[in-house]
């Protein structure tokens, strides 16, 4: 009996080190080398990276104190037109997102025309914007 024993207390000792070993050690996080001033008004996303071009400067409406309304005219600079979403974003005075966020709106990005992007903050305390765009995601 105390030879079948030994066999299984070292198969007990190799199994429990090598679960030690296999601990989750997340990675450290670095700090983002492009600093709040430096990071795009206009974020072009994925394939639209290099494609999309500002036509105008950004059109930004406030009615009374009331939420405000930004313009952006956009084109891309392919022979292709691209499907794709885009969102709004708007922040308070200090720069925090305001709620909700907003989903992902649908267009057509035809190849060299320029196209007009709207969105209007829901919330008054709107001071500061940014749009993404990005190529159409097809609901998995």
């Amino acid at each position: 009996m105390k030879r079948s024993t030994f066999p299984m207390l070292m198969l007990t000792l190799v199994m429990a080190s090598g679960l030690a070993a296999c601990k989750y050690a997340p990675g450290e996080a670095k700090p983002d080398p492009v600093s709040e001033l430096e990071y795009p008004q206009v974020a072009a996303l994925g394939d639209l990276k290099g494609k999309l071009k500002l036509s105008e400067p950004p059109v930004v409406s406030r009615s009374d104190a009331g939420p405000i309304t930004v313009t952006v005219a956009v084109r891309v600079a392919s022979n292709q037109e691209f499907p794709a979403q885009y969102r709004f974003l708007f922040f308070d005075e200090v720069g925090q997102p305001l709620e909700p966020r907003p989903g992902w709106a649908q267009t057509i990005l035809p190849a060299r025309t320029k196209v007009y992007l709207t969105g209007t903050s829901l919330e008054a305390e709107a001071v500061d914007w940014s749009l993404e765009v990005r190529p159409e995601r097809r609901p998995e």
